[in-house]
């Protein structure tokens, strides 16, 4: 049919029932907000599963809008949309909106025909895809309404219950503007059906009230105009980036150019936030439109991954032993992991001490092992760590640090202690020397304190002294020897040939001595050895410290 446009007074097809100000057409609902009338056979017929439907099939629904009138109309007819674009129809303009649905005469399965009435009065067009709210408009209000077709394009029923629309289709919404020159408009965008909500048009459809929908047509081929720069701009973020499925999350949108409407796809809500969660694990797309006064917004979307929640068990939380803490070169250092609960594997590296990223698989240890045997050729400390892993994941790495000794370059009695730390005692030196310096002074460890006598003068008239006191922490017994050989802990030997040239024990010890005299007289030119070791620490460390108040 050809599109007409009478003048006149437009008046609503309420104004023409019983009573002008409350009354609806057919049980409550005014002509242009009909009800679904098909009940269980329209909702099996909505529910048809479809194929993307072919191009040879399609048309274009492209829409206009009169300034004048303030109405909006959709045409799929090329001559009345060519008509309507060369202005022999005035005060018409294209919005930049359409849809694509099925055309006239097609046999596409599932499809209906969606009826057209005008109005001379109301100078405006209704659409429906319903066949009982077209008979309805027929009988009922043939004054107002003048039937102009039966099928001017072909649709998609609408399940009226849930609102869903088939596979591989979309809905279309209707808004009715609720004024007395009544007018639809018909848009599958929803955040364009925002707008109009906000510009007071009343939604009409099934489904859900706060979406519903008149029917359902072919997924793409739509278009739309460009983004206001005044309209809303979002973006989202969630509570949580890997939710367990069952639990509750909040999606929140940051918006520009203030939006008045919110509606979110996915989830419940029309505000800038919606509560979201899910019953089973996978990836979920939650969808925001928006408007405000100026126009519609551009959607935002977000996808979060629910992701299911460990197992009710927890992976190994493990504590390393090295054994023995200060290991020999060449020797073999056993290093041992205990994890609760128990682990089925293990994971065994040695790092570099100084960049705990850079790290290196231990070949010789094996995963299904608690224990790992390692070996250094290299004097000095090395870091090792482990995870462990059981049925309910992998535990957090764990380190201990080993600190390879290099005693036997000492030779002599040094051989026979854990940890031997060596330092030299420059002659004439009056600075204080703390153990700290050297890597602490633990139980098991000894410090020797190397001094070379220079070769002259050969005596000096004033004996010096070399003292060795608490540092840093409480007193502690100490043993201190000063021998010509290194870890040198004998009975004294004045000589110095089956023992020590002189020895103290005690809290704060001291030895008197000096070169070619009394009390001890050392030989110029050679070589000696301060020999520090701890008799009783009750703790990790008992730090001392030493200085020497030199023969002059």
């Amino acid at each position: 049919m050809a599109y007409k446009r009478v003048g006149g007074r437009p008046l609503a097809p309420e104004n023409r029932l019983e009573e002008p100000s409350r009354a609806r057409f057919l049980k409550g609902a005014d002509p242009m907000r009909l009800p679904c009338l098909l009940g269980a056979a329209c909702a099996a017929f909505c529910l048809s599963a479809t194929a993307a439907v072919p191009s040879s099939e399609l048309a274009t629904a492209v829409e206009f809008y009169h300034s004048g009138l303030d109405h909006y109309f959709v045409s799929t007819a090329p001559g009345e949309i060519n008509d309507l674009d060369t202005g022999v129809h005035t005060g018409w303009a294209r919005t930049g909106y359409r849809f694509a649905v099925v055309k006239a005469g097609s046999a596409y399965p599932a499809t209906v025909p969606v009826c057209r009435f005008y109005s001379p009065t109301l100078d405006t067009h209704f659409y429906s895809a319903k066949v009982s709210e077209c008979n309805d408009v027929k009988a009922k209000f043939a004054a107002t309404w003048q039937f102009e077709a039966d099928e001017v394009f072909r649709a998609f029923l609408v399940d009226p219950a849930s609102g869903a629309c088939p596979a591989d289709t979309t809905p279309v919404y209707r808004l009715y503007n609720n004024r007395a020159d009544a007018n639809h408009r018909y848009t599958d965008q929803i955040a364009l059906f925002l707008f109009m909500k906000g510009k007071g048009y009343i939604p009409e459809g099934d489904g859900s009230p706060a979406l519903p929908v008149a029917f359902c047509t072919p997924a793409g081929g739509d278009a739309v105009p460009p983004i206001l720069p005044t309209a809303p701009q979002c973006t989202l973020v969630s509570s949580d980036g890997a939710p367990a499925p069952g639990i509750g999350i909040t999606l929140s949108a940051t918006c520009t150019n203030g939006p008045t409407s919110y509606l979110w796809i996915g989830c419940t809500s029309t505000q800038s936030s919606c509560m979201a969660t899910s019953a089973t694990a996978g990836s979920a797309t939650y969808t925001l439109y928006t408007a405000n006064a100026q126009g519609p917004g551009a959607a935002a979307a977000i996808t979060v991954n629910w992701t299911p929640a460990p197992p009710s068990g927890m992976p190994p939380n493990c504590s390393l032993a090295a054994s023995p803490t200060f290991p020999a070169i060449g020797t073999a250092d056993t290093l041992t992991a205990t994890c609760s609960p128990d682990a089925t594997s293990y994971q065994w590296l040695a790092c570099d001490t100084s960049n705990s990223a850079n790290c290196a698989a231990i070949a010789s240890c094996a995963a299904a092992s608690a224990t790992c045997s390692v070996t250094s050729s290299v004097a000095g400390v090395a870091r090792y760590i482990v995870s462990a892993t059981n049925a309910y994941g992998t535990g957090p790495w764990t380190k201990v640090d080993v600190e390879w000794q290099n005693s036997v370059a000492f030779g002599g009695f040094c051989g026979q202690y854990a940890r031997v730390k060596e330092f030299a005692l420059p002659w004439g030196d009056p600075s204080r020397y703390t153990t700290a310096a050297y890597g602490g002074f633990t139980p098991e460890t000894v410090i020797v304190m190397t001094m070379a006598v220079p070769g002259s003068p050969a005596t000096y008239a004033a004996a010096g002294y070399t003292s060795l006191a608490e540092f840093n922490g409480p007193p502690a017994y100490r043993h201190m020897t000063l021998s010509t050989a290194p870890c040198d802990f004998r009975d004294p030997d004045p000589s110095g040939v089956n023992g020590p040239l002189a020895a103290n024990a005690g809290v704060a010890v001291l030895i008197n001595w000096n070169v070619g005299a009394a009390p001890v007289a050392l030989v110029p030119g050679h070589t000696y050895y301060f020999n520090f070791r701890n008799l009783a620490c009750g703790q990790d460390v008992c730090d001392a410290a030493t200085s020497t108040t030199w023969p002059h």
